[in-house]
């Protein structure tokens, strides 16, 4: 059990590194970022910062002996409150149906600098 928990721990703290790398890195090459970008950002970047904490804690307890229960259910909550969304964010301006709703709630389509 707690080397999954581990293993666990490891993913997520590696998920939370590559997304926060990947907003680093936003609007690389020509430096152009979105207006749907920016106005994620925050939220993007806390949702990868508590990836990489959850991860971190996982990680602590499995390694210290106290992994257990709870620590999974810490494991399946990154999974719902965390990572779904994030990957609701990043990719909502490519799904018809998320682009119209955020169509619908500013106004205007979302655009994520993609394709041209």
């Amino acid at each position: 059990m707690r080397s999954i928990i581990a293993l666990w721990g490891i993913a997520n703290m590696v998920w939370g590194a590559l997304a926060l790398m990947a907003i680093d890195t936003a609007g690389f090459p020509d430096g152009f970022i979105s207006d749907y970008d920016r106005a994620t950002l925050v939220l993007q970047t806390v949702l990868s910062m508590a990836i990489l904490l959850a991860g971190i804690f996982m990680l602590a307890r499995s390694v210290f002996g106290r992994a257990g229960r709870f620590d999974v259910v810490i494991g399946m909550a990154a999974v719902l409150f965390l990572y779904v969304p994030g990957i609701v964010i990043e990719r909502c301006p490519r799904w018809s149906f998320c682009a119209n709703l955020v169509a619908d709630i500013t106004g205007h389509y979302p655009n994520d600098g993609i394709g041209g």
